[in-house]
């Protein structure tokens, strides 16, 4: 009885030895990183209104620019430009909506586009941009 107990307690030290053998230290231990999930439809643009007119009596003016949330969406970018091709778009980055951004009227009246798309370290890639939206910067001449 006593062998018998003997080969137990051996066995079950083998098995102990074993089984942590493959153990890894619990500070050591890192989850595999969850996978990334296809990006959802973009933001959509509230703000300006498509095809408004900002009056202003200087070079510059604050837009205001306001869109949907997309859920899951860690940051923004959203581009402006005076062109559709959008061949030199300024870029600016937006943890959440609303945003006011500077811009430059050059003439008498600046047309300007713009668009945003969401963006998550969760994510394959960015959302599509949004639809582009047009709207313009004029001078307000001031009557004497």
């Amino acid at each position: 009885m006593l062998q018998l107990l003997k080969s137990h307690l051996i066995h079950l030290l083998l098995l102990t030895i074993v089984i942590n053998y493959g153990c890894l230290d619990p500070d050591e231990y890192r989850p595999e990183d969850p996978p990334l999930l296809p990006p959802p439809d973009p933001p959509h643009l509230l703000l300006p209104p498509a095809d408004t007119t900002i009056y202003t009596l200087s070079e510059s003016e604050n837009v205001l620019f306001d869109w949907t949330i997309v859920d899951g969406a860690e940051i923004y970018e959203i581009q402006t430009d005076t062109t559709l091709s959008w061949s030199d778009p300024a870029i600016r980055l937006a943890e959440n909506p609303p945003l006011n951004i500077a811009l430059y009227r050059y003439d008498v009246i600046a047309t300007y586009y713009v668009r945003i798309r969401a963006g998550s370290a969760r994510w394959t890639s960015y959302t599509d941009w949004s639809e582009s939206r047009r709207f313009f910067i004029r001078l307000d001449v001031a009557l004497p």
